[in-house]
């Protein structure tokens, strides 16, 4: 359709390796209480991936009324009708309060950074909440990890970073770690 999403790009394939190296770390119960957002979900792909997984607290957000639209014909063509939560909004408005133990953000680098503060506070308070971004070229990479690091350090969050490729495309996965203690 209109939407960004077949599930073949580079970058939908990486967020969805991202989804899965963290859904290998859950028991069956934390699989389906872990909430998942999918920031930027043009078509619903890694969305209702997710849904297939396992999870079971899925939401997803885009600021185009028509890749919602095409979200909701695509969970009806797989037969995934009322399983996810698909709304019209930005950044700010999509991410709940409380935030999510996984945000996956599959958009360009340049819009990654610009809101690299709104997107780790749209993670839990809590270690191993996890932060997969996408859509980012190979050779941006470094710049998008060094803003997410300075922020994430402005905000006295400590994270691992994981940095996976495949073509011309790269992601970044930031899981939160413990807070130091003084």
């Amino acid at each position: 359709g209109m939407a960004f999403g077949t599930g073949n790009h580079a970058t939908t394939r990486l967020c969805v390796e991202g989804l899965l190296n963290y859904s290998s770390l859950l028991a069956q119960e934390e699989l389906t209480t872990s909430c998942v957002v999918d920031a930027g979900c043009g078509s619903g792909i890694l969305a209702l991936s997710a849904w297939l997984m396992g999870f079971r607290n899925v939401s997803a957000f885009d600021i185009d009324g028509d890749s919602i639209r095409i979200c909701h014909e695509n969970a009806a063509m797989n037969q995934l009708d009322r399983t996810v939560e698909f709304t019209t909004c930005g950044l700010d408005a999509g991410i709940p309060e409380g935030g999510a133990d996984i945000l996956l953000a599959n958009i360009l680098a340049n819009v990654l950074t610009d809101n690299c503060a709104t997107l780790l506070r749209g993670l839990r308070d809590r270690p191993g909440s996890t932060l997969v971004l996408s859509g980012i070229l190979q050779g941006e990479m470094d710049a998008v990890q060094a803003a997410y690091l300075e922020t994430a350090s402005a905000m006295q969050w400590p994270f691992e970073v994981t940095r996976t490729t495949l073509g011309q495309w790269g992601c970044l996965t930031l899981a939160r770690l413990p807070k130091p203690t003084r």
